[in-house]
């Protein structure tokens, strides 16, 4: 991944995640819309004024923009895409093995049997 797939990916996810716009984070670095779509975008990397701005208006360093992240996707993400990509009969045997695992590994299990949640 090049430098600005890396920022444009970790901007976009640090938009979704805190529910920002666009607009909003122009405003706050004094930039216009169109920089700040040419960021989301990858057609633009911002100037170092602009990227301390930006830390400053998350509240996270430099390199959670600017660093590639091994695995962005949660559990929850990866589970709810592998549902997607199975057949109708594919995702009724996951509900079924999932109700199965559920059984066998309840919420608050430690899997080394030392204890257990009891609710």
């Amino acid at each position: 991944m090049t430098d600005r797939e890396i920022f444009k990916s970790n901007l976009v996810e640090l938009m979704r995640i805190t529910k920002v716009k666009q607009i909003d984070i122009a405003r706050y670095a004094g930039v216009s819309y169109q920089t700040v779509s040419a960021w989301v975008t990858g057609r633009g990397y911002p100037r170092a004024e602009s990227m301390e701005r930006l830390c400053r208006f998350f509240g996270i360093r430099q390199s959670a923009l600017t660093e590639e992240k091994t695995s962005r996707k949660t559990p929850e993400d990866r589970l709810v895409s592998l549902f997607r990509s199975l057949s109708k009969e594919g995702q009724d045997k996951l509900i079924d093995r999932a109700v199965e695992l559920k059984i066998l590994y309840p919420k608050g299990r430690i899997s080394n049997g030392e204890a257990e949640e009891t609710k």
